[in-house]
């Protein structure tokens, strides 16, 4: 699916009209990833407003794994479209299916967009953390050292109960966590005073 931002922007050009919900996430997530590998964030920002376009009808028609792609997808991009990312984490947060990559993947992508001026409420960003910690057993040790990371980087009161929620849970995964994932962790947990 589009090795290049070239083959993507040709793709959304030649075929955006039939896209649905799931094409438009997948190519947000695309554009993501491009900006992952080294690509000029603001070289993005003509298509993600194409795809924004697009992505108005189907809002209701995504689920909370394409509305937290989009979100993570926006940080990546640094592509601080405060309608686009209020409409997708008001959903997300409204959701009884967020998985805890979901709510990992929204709340990290807000944090991204903190230095480009989006905030996320702090009702929604709490909502976020909750959700994961309810849901902290099926929770990578990416999604949990990445939420706390990203709370810790928003300046999030998150109750020292939930921290210590998340913290344990990486603890008990701390084989399978890498020594950045365990570090970023330890900072959040300093930086919000735990």
């Amino acid at each position: 699916f589009a090795p290049t931002l070239a083959d993507l922007q040709q793709l959304e050009r030649q075929h955006g009209d039939s896209f649905d919900f799931f094409h438009t996430s997948s190519a947000f997530m695309r554009a993501g990833e491009l900006a992952s590998e080294g690509g000029q964030a603001d070289d993005l920002w003509p298509l993600l407003r194409r795809l924004w376009q697009r992505l108005r009808p189907q809002l209701d028609t995504c689920g909370p794994r394409a509305l937290a792609n989009i979100v993570w997808a926006c940080g990546k991009c640094a592509y601080a479209e405060a309608a686009l990312l209020d409409a997708c984490l008001a959903r997300l947060t409204a959701s009884s299916e967020l998985t805890s990559q979901g709510c990992c993947n929204a709340i990290y992508g807000a944090a991204l967009l903190w230095d480009s001026g989006y905030r996320i409420s702090e009702e929604r960003a709490q909502a976020l953390v909750a959700a994961l910690v309810q849901k902290r057993e099926e929770a990578k040790p990416q999604d949990l050292a990445n939420t706390l990371w990203a709370a810790a980087t928003m300046g999030l009161q998150v109750p020292e109960q939930q921290v210590q929620e998340l913290m344990t849970a990486l603890v008990q995964t701390r084989k399978e966590a890498t020594p950045q994932e365990l570090a970023n962790a330890l900072w959040a947990a300093a930086t919000m005073g735990q």
